[in-house]
């Protein structure tokens, strides 16, 4: 709080975002005075003034978000120990924060709390910079302090909850999202299409804008599955290729191969499990943001190490559909250490700059988008792709899991009940907790393993940094 030292008889203009206190250095009472304009007081020339209070020598007043309170001595205490209570949370509360999310929910909270912000504009504030687990956090920092503002702020947080008709399963490849897929999938409430890869905001996104095929009964379904949806924005045709916001997102709907007439737009979700979509990054955010704005995502997380070596053994497996087979020729022939090889060339400028989120997109923009046999190395530098991701979303839409904590059913049944809580679905019990897509393969090499941990390193400990509420063991 601003100190401010008033001569006798001086006025001075503070705004309404200003809080001050007032010094008197004399031995006898002054009067402090505060005007404000009321530029209506009421719908009538009769309505009155608002009441008057007159206050005996002494009393202590406080001003909270648009009005003053009288308080006892007593009363001024517990407010000072109240604000030190919230000083107290708020610094627990940016310690599980990075650094420029913390500062940043704290500069929210200061001008919530002076009205510099609305209830929404603060509600909005929390949803971009903290996630979901931590609003509850956040709301006792306000309450210790003043019940009205943290009531102001619960209800914003609540009025902005829509999302849907789907949610994502963004990345990463080889870190359980098949096994994740169909777990979801056993809830009543989430109807799996038969696509569970339908790319269709990355590699099909052209095909998507050009194509003026779709049947009419099945655009009719997926536009009146839309109807339900009113918060989706209204958007824009697309300038180059004439087709509209909601038209794309009905060929998104076909896109999942979902019996749509199964669907309650009531209560259930559509599901869409494509990992390659974090790799690609800002494209991919962008046009998701376009149709999808509020859509929550779920990224699946493990040592990057491993991740590659898993990826690798999949596509250099000469056993598949034919459709995989032809996919995974560029890898026909080549050991691990080539591929390594191969992705340290294309990954120079990211080596010699790790920070940068441009040199990674700029790596991620040269990778095909006609099949998954690359990128090694380069989906395993989470904090990057997430990096990218969280200046399109706030970070309220993301769920960050570790697979590494499913490792038993009982464990993945706690992690399906936090992916539940997250889509606002109720509990279910699994039927099935078995992982898909496993392989057995033989160990890598020490000086393998020893070069990936080096490349890795700094990479891991961005991640860190990052999502500090994230743990994981690799280092």
């Amino acid at each position: 709080m601003q100190r401010y030292a008033f001569n006798v008889g001086t006025v001075v203009e503070l705004n309404n975002a200003a809080k001050h206190s007032v010094f008197n250095g004399a031995s006898g009472w002054r009067i402090h005075m505060i005007f404000d304009v009321l530029e209506q007081i009421g719908g009538h020339e009769t309505d009155s003034l608002p009441t008057v209070t007159t206050l005996n020598a002494g009393q202590l007043c406080r001003q909270v978000r648009g009005r003053v309170e009288l308080v006892t001595d007593v009363q001024q205490t517990s407010t000072e120990a109240a604000t030190q209570v919230a000083r107290e949370l708020l610094a627990k509360l940016k310690t599980r924060l990075p650094k420029e999310h913390g500062d940043a929910l704290g500069t929210g909270i200061r001008h919530f709390f002076i009205e510099q912000i609305t209830a929404p504009e603060f509600a909005s504030v929390v949803r971009r910079h903290c996630p979901d687990a931590m609003q509850g956090d956040v709301l006792e920092v306000l309450r210790s302090v003043d019940a009205v503002m943290a009531d102001e702020a619960t209800a914003a947080l609540r009025a902005d909850e829509s999302f849907g008709p789907s949610y994502c399963i963004l990345g990463v490849q080889k870190c359980g999202t098949t096994s994740l897929f169909r777990q979801l999938g056993q809830h009543p409430l989430v109807l799996n299409g038969k696509r569970r890869e339908p790319h269709f905001f990355d590699w099909m996104w052209g095909h998507a804008l050009a194509w003026n095929g779709v049947p009419r009964t099945d655009y009719a379904a997926a536009h009146a599955l839309l109807q339900h949806y009113t918060f989706l924005p209204n958007n824009d045709n697309d300038a180059a290729s004439n087709t509209s916001a909601h038209d794309m997102r009905c060929k998104y709907l076909l896109s999942l191969q979902a019996p749509l007439e199964m669907f309650d737009p009531a209560s259930m979700l559509l599901a869409d499990s494509t990992p390659s979509y974090l790799l690609y990054g800002a494209p991919v955010a962008l046009r998701m943001r376009q149709l999808l704005p509020s859509i929550r995502f779920i990224v699946m997380l493990r040592n990057p190490i491993e991740r590659a070596y898993s990826q690798y053994h999949m596509t250099a497996d000469p056993t598949g559909t034919p459709h995989q087979l032809e996919m995974r020729k560029v890898v026909q022939g080549k050991s691990f250490q080539d591929i390594i090889h191969e992705d340290l060339a294309r990954l120079q400028a990211v080596q010699a700059d790790p920070t940068s989120i441009s040199k990674f997109q700029e790596y991620a923009d040269a990778l095909p988008q006609d099949h998954g046999s690359h990128s090694y190395l380069g989906r395993g530098l989470y904090a990057l792709q997430l990096r990218i991701w969280l200046e399109h979303f706030p970070r309220s839409q993301f769920l960050i899991l570790n697979v590494d904590n499913m490792d038993t059913p009982v464990s993945t049944q706690a992690t399906l009940d936090d992916v539940c809580t997250f889509l606002r679905l109720p509990p279910f019990t699994l039927r099935d907790a078995a992982r898909q897509n496993t392989r057995e393969y033989p160990p890598m090499s020490d000086a393998v393993r020893d070069q990936l941990r080096a490349f890795y390193a700094p990479h891991n400990a961005a991640l860190a940094d990052l999502l500090p509420e994230f743990t994981f063991s690799w280092s």
